[in-house]
C-alpha cells in the first residue's frame, strides 16, 4: 500500500509594524504571541484526543470527559509525545 503525504497550507497571519515602540506595544506583541501559543497548544489537545479515541469503546459523557480532561492537563512537551507516537505508525505504512 502506497501512502501520499498530504500538506496542508496555512496562510501565516500577518504581523503588524510597531509604531511607536511604546510600552503598550511590547504587551500587545506578547498577547499575540501569547494567543498564538494557546491556540497551538489547543489544536494539539484535539489532536492528541483524538488520536487517543481510536481503539476505544466510550459509553457515556462522563467518560469522555474524564479522558479529555486527562489529555488537557498534559504539558506541550508530553502532548507532542503523544502526537508522535500516534502519527509514526502511520507514517511507516
Amino acid at each position: 500500500m502506497v501512502r501520499e503525504n498530504t500538506y496542508i497550507k496555512i496562510k501565516p497571519k500577518e504581523v503588524p509594524e510597531p509604531e511607536s515602540f511604546d510600552e503598550k506595544e511590547v504587551y500587545a506583541f506578547f498577547g499575540l504571541a501569547s494567543y498564538a501559543a494557546q491556540c497551538l497548544e489547543k489544536a494539539l489537545v484535539n489532536l492528541a484526543f483524538t488520536y487517543t479515541l481510536t481503539g476505544k469503546n466510550i459509553v457515556s459523557q462522563e467518560e469522555w470527559d474524564a479522558l479529555f480532561e486527562g489529555i488537557n492537563k498534559n504539558t506541550f512537551g508530553r502532548l507532542l509525545g503523544m502526537v508522535k507516537k500516534s502519527l509514526v505508525p502511520l507514517m511507516r505504512c
